[in-house]
């Protein structure tokens, strides 16, 4: 099964360690709001695709690290999945 998984919160080790065990390679990470922190973390490394808000990655002044999506863009992965998680 094919899981988005939606992070909305502030990165810290125990986010960091849940996305290591959980996330597979078929599934797919979208960080929102202060979840795009999670981007500026240098030991981050996933194993599947990662996107992030563009405008929530504009307003914390964060260039890269994530495919950059709209809105619309992110429902559409939404519809794409077979499942979305929120953490």
């Amino acid at each position: 099964m094919t899981n988005l998984w939606i992070f909305s919160k502030a990165p810290d080790d125990k986010k960091q360690l849940f996305l290591s065990r959980m996330v597979e390679k078929d599934d797919a990470i979208v960080f929102i709001q202060d979840g795009t922190y999670m981007l500026l973390r240098g030991d981050f490394n996933p194993i599947c695709p990662v996107y992030a808000l563009k405008s929530d990655m504009i307003a914390r002044g964060i260039k890269n690290g994530a495919k950059k999506i709209t809105y619309a863009d992110f429902i559409d992965l939404i519809f794409q999945y077979q499942r979305t998680i929120t953490v």
